[in-house]
């Protein structure tokens, strides 16, 4: 080896890193918007879907053998998930759906970042909670049953993680149009947490959360924002003893009865197609409201930890703008809008067939150069379906093939993999090998599921699709 030699490949591996160093990837994303109608067709042929999946499962029909079986145990490791015995009919809230095509593309790519930056948020549907001890029998009607001027509510929270920090907490309610239209002019709706030891339904003593007002005459969604209750009930669970709404008019006077509805789902019941039942302040609960869909829902948003323990040399470099959905009580719809479920993700990084497919003969790693590889999983395949709503599955990618001397700028190498290469290609130390072809950019996931109570989730999940290849 000469001097001559040494100084043209450090002369190659300068000008190769000063290159790269002026490259920048860049990140597209496109949308197709839908019409509403064509959206709400969309969702309707969404919830058939997981009604049937419900029902029948995976159609795979496929035996499992106990090396699959580890390995969906240990797929389940990685993604933090426990599978849930599902009990069936269960579809998750609208405002899910709407809130995971608003954040993530079909395939679960990222579009933009989730309300609050929240890489976790849960849905709670409201449940039915009775009081056993004779000293509390002031609790002892059903939380779902409204009195003449109160509708009460409950969420059955588990204990959140000690890492998870809680950002929001909202309390999503559809409000129906009322039977009798007489009335004109706005009200006030007001949302509290019942404190131990207090009378539910009566204001005083009760803390007051929020409150919006509305027109007697509206129809759509309402949103509460009730943070300092949650954090009660995670901190203690014991003091999860619901929530409960009153109306007034403009002039502080409680709403009559039969005046001012809801829609909730029917008392002991959970139906899966239109006709659930609605809830009045009079305690009537035979109006029909429309779809499950609209059942009162409470999302609580939050940081499970990861991001914060995430090692600082991460590669992924996923940024986006994220939305905000703010405090404004000017609103009197949720924040969601209708958006396309059409979205497409372009990313960046050329792809090829995997050679071991059987599309392409086979290469030697030694010859092809450093380059991405489509790597689908599928979640049907591996029996998830029934429990993960969407995406369906996702393309992970993989990387593989030679890194070579002189790496290329299109190799995106690191000054680190381009010193190696040098001293790989000329034998300068014993036992060195070339640089190793990996993700040199990783993008972040969404997925929507149901937990163990039947809860539905939306998470986000780091570094989990390689955007491109490099050597490093």
């Amino acid at each position: 080896m000469t001097c001559r030699t040494l100084l043209l490949a450090v002369i190659c591996w300068a000008t190769t890193a000063a290159t790269a160093r002026n490259v920048h990837i860049n990140q597209e994303v496109s949308s197709f918007p839908l019409s509403s109608s064509r959206y709400q067709q969309h969702q309707q042929h969404r919830r058939q879907e997981l009604i049937d999946r419900n029902y029948h499962g995976s159609e795979s029909g496929q035996t499992t053998t106990a090396e699959e079986i580890r390995a969906g145990k240990r797929l389940l490791q990685v993604f933090g998930l426990k599978e849930p015995k599902l009990r069936g009919h269960v579809l998750p809230p609208q405002y899910m759906l709407e809130l995971y095509n608003y954040t993530a593309t079909e395939q679960g790519f990222m579009k933009t970042a989730n309300p609050y930056n929240a890489n976790l948020i849960r849905s709670f549907t409201d449940k039915v909670r009775r009081r056993r001890k004779a000293s509390e029998s002031r609790m002892s009607k059903p939380y779902h049953v409204p009195t003449a001027t109160a509708l009460r509510f409950y969420f059955n929270l588990s204990r959140a993680d000690p890492l998870e920090e809680l950002l929001q907490a909202q309390f999503h309610i559809y409000k129906l149009r009322p039977k009798n239209r007489k009335f004109k002019g706005l009200l006030e709706v007001r949302a509290y947490q019942v404190m131990p030891g207090q009378t539910p339904d009566q204001e005083e003593g009760n803390r007051l959360l929020d409150v919006r007002r509305i027109g007697y005459d509206g129809l759509g969604w309402e949103v509460f924002y009730v943070k300092a209750a949650v954090d009660d009930w995670l901190r203690n669970p014991a003091l999860n003893l619901g929530l409960f709404l009153t109306v007034r008019t403009q002039k502080g006077r409680r709403m009559p009865d039969q005046q001012f509805r809801f829609a909730r789902k029917q008392i002991g019941t959970f139906r899966t197609s239109s006709g659930e039942s609605s809830a009045s302040f009079g305690g009537s609960t035979s109006a029909s409201s429309g779809s499950v869909s609209k059942q009162p829902v409470l999302v609580v948003f939050s940081n499970d930890g990861r991001s914060s323990q995430r090692n600082e040399m991460s590669s992924n470099g996923n940024t986006t703008e994220s939305y905000s959905l703010g405090d404004s009580r000017s609103r009197s719809r949720r924040s969601v809008p209708t958006l396309s479920p059409a979205a497409q993700y372009e990313v960046i990084g050329s792809t090829s067939t995997d050679p071991l497919s059987g599309h392409h003969s086979h290469y030697q790693d030694s010859k092809e150069p450093c380059a991405r590889y489509d790597l689908y999983v599928d979640f049907e395949k591996i029996g998830w379906s029934s429990w993960i709503i969407s995406p369906k599955g996702y393309q992970a990618y993989y990387c593989k093939g030679s890194c070579s001397f002189p790496l290329g700028q299109n190799q995106w190498p690191t000054n680190h993999a381009t010193v190696q290469s040098i001293v790989n290609e000329l034998g300068l130390s014993e036992g060195v090998g070339k640089p190793c072809c990996v993700p040199n950019k990783l993008y972040s996931i969404s997925l929507l599921y149901y937990d163990d109570s039947e809860n539905v989730i939306l998470k986000q999940y780091n570094d989990m699709v390689a955007a491109s290849c490099g050597c490093h």
